[in-house]
């Protein structure tokens, strides 16, 4: 994953319903898939769309993109396990 200027991004993956979401916690990006690994497909897919985007519109990956809202960042902290997937800490709330 081409992140230039960031180490690794944090998400949080979580069933909402019949979906699984995975939202990143340092730019409000997210995917929605029909299962976890989907998602996650997605969402990878996504957030490297986002970076090529803006480094050409700004010069700078992830430029002019806020923070995912406080409530992804309280809901990751409190999970304590976490996996590394590409450069992606993540933690999954079942």
């Amino acid at each position: 994953m081409d992140k230039q200027g960031s180490d690794r991004i944090r998400v949080v993956a979580y069933r909402d319903g019949d979906v699984w979401v995975a939202q990143c916690i340092e730019y409000d990006i997210s995917a929605q898939g029909a299962n976890f690994e989907s998602a996650m497909k997605r969402l990878e897919i996504v957030v490297n769309a986002e970076c090529e985007y803006t480094k050409n519109k700004f010069g700078q990956p992830f430029a002019n993109i806020d923070p995912a809202p406080d409530a992804f960042a309280r809901r990751f902290d409190a999970l304590s396990e976490s996996l590394e997937i590409d450069n992606m800490e993540l933690r999954i709330a079942a």
